[in-house]
């Protein structure tokens, strides 16, 4: 398990899958598409769930590259996105289709239980 959590710490932070926010200017327009579920996932570096969900997120955007786009943020870096979101804990992805805030899913879940959640969201762009 902790084996686990390494790796996927390594993962998590050498490997830029997802596209970083570098910036607040404009970010809720970089989460508008016509045709693609577009989401932001909120993190922080010491959030182990954080690091365990990154994976399972990535293999899903690798998956389905031209209908689902993830944006990352450290929420450590940009607090208002706390208050903007109204958040209470991490990880959390939220998930938008046709600039409608469509799905969230909060904390970590397992494999399996997270791909129930994931074809819910992805049922919104077929």
């Amino acid at each position: 398990n902790s084996l686990y959590v390494l790796f996927s710490a390594f993962l998590f932070l050498l490997l830029p899958l997802m596209e970083a926010l570098t910036n607040l200017e404009n970010y809720r327009q970089k989460l508008q598409h016509p045709s693609k579920v577009m989401a932001l996932y909120l993190y922080t570096d010491w959030c182990g769930p954080c690091w365990r969900m990154y994976p399972l997120l990535d293999a899903w955007q690798k998956k389905h590259p031209e209908q689902l786009f993830f944006y990352k943020a450290n929420i450590d870096e940009f607090p208002q996105l706390v208050d903007d979101f109204i958040l209470k804990n991490v990880p959390i992805a939220v998930f938008y289709y046709d600039n409608i805030e469509i799905y969230r899913i909060k904390g970590w879940y397992d494999a399996d239980v997270l791909d129930q959640k994931m074809e819910r969201v992805m049922s919104f762009a077929k």
